[in-house]
């Protein structure tokens, strides 16, 4: 109907898909092939709170995923961003502790083993994961606050890289984030999936009868 091969609808506040009308808009069979990603990027939700005081609760995010995953619809946990950690190793790591800096570790090893554990068990059907980047914009301050020194130091001249209008670590700095996760995916069989390409798109679905819109981000992905 749609004209594409998959529909990813990405939301980082799913519980609202849980209830009615939606839950059964999704579900039908003229929505397929449809899939839910899920952000949930840390386990602790002290954590949640200090990186994001205004966002979902992490209990409540994965308590929508499982149910979400429970009714019948095709899940994915997106653990993203994957923050600067002090659990990449020095040698590639070479800026100072994120304690140096005042900045809790988001996201810790056994962090990124529990949330693959949870998806697994709550059988999503892949865990996807992407590195932060710190974007210019001004409504980025206490991104840019927090991790302009990491993102300078992270190269050994001590000059930050920028593509696509924000700030990027290193590349094996990047893979080793990323590393934790595939890892772990790789020990637990999920399928793990590096999102590289994001097109952002609008749809609308509409309800049989009352045109009720939903208006909400999509996004396409190919994935590696």
């Amino acid at each position: 109907m749609w004209g594409f091969k998959v529909i990813r609808l990405l939301k980082r506040n799913p519980r609202v898909l849980c209830t009615e009308p939606y839950l059964s808009i999704i579900s039908r069979p003229m929505m397929r092939p449809l899939t839910v990603q899920v952000t949930c990027a840390f386990w602790d939700d002290d954590i949640r709170l200090f990186y994001e005081p205004n966002a979902p609760s992490v209990p409540s995010r994965l308590h929508a995923l499982k149910f979400l995953a429970e009714s019948g619809i095709d899940v994915e946990l997106r653990i993203e961003p994957l923050f600067p950690s002090s659990r990449v190793p020095e040698t590639i790591r070479i800026h100072k502790p994120l304690s140096h800096h005042s900045i809790p570790e988001a996201q810790s090893r056994d962090d990124i083993g529990n949330l693959v554990r949870f998806a697994k068990k709550s059988k999503v059907r892949a865990v996807i994961a992407k590195p932060l980047k710190v974007p210019f914009s001004k409504n980025a301050q206490r991104c840019k606050k927090w991790f302009a020194t990491i993102y300078r130091d992270a190269y050994p001249d001590k000059k930050r890289r920028a593509s696509g209008g924000s700030w990027r670590l290193p590349d094996n700095y990047q893979r080793a984030l990323v590393s934790t996760v595939s890892d772990f995916c790789a020990r637990e069989r999920i399928k793990f999936k590096h999102c590289m390409y994001d097109i952002l798109i609008f749809l609308r679905l509409e309800r049989e009868g009352e045109g009720m819109l939903i208006r909400t981000k999509l996004r396409f992905e190919q994935s590696l």
